[in-house]
């Protein structure tokens, strides 16, 4: 599992090491966790 604090998936670098991985031995999948609450999101 890797995890990455970036907010958008197109600045992450786990794409990257993905791509990589699937490259050479195929089958990887990536899931995105969605957004995480922030102080500005967070209802109280």
């Amino acid at each position: 599992m890797l995890l990455c604090s970036e907010d958008q998936p197109h600045h992450c670098h786990r794409r990257l090491v993905a791509q990589y991985l699937n490259d050479h031995w195929g089958g990887i999948e990536v899931e995105q966790l969605g957004e995480v609450p922030t102080p500005e999101t967070h209802e109280r």
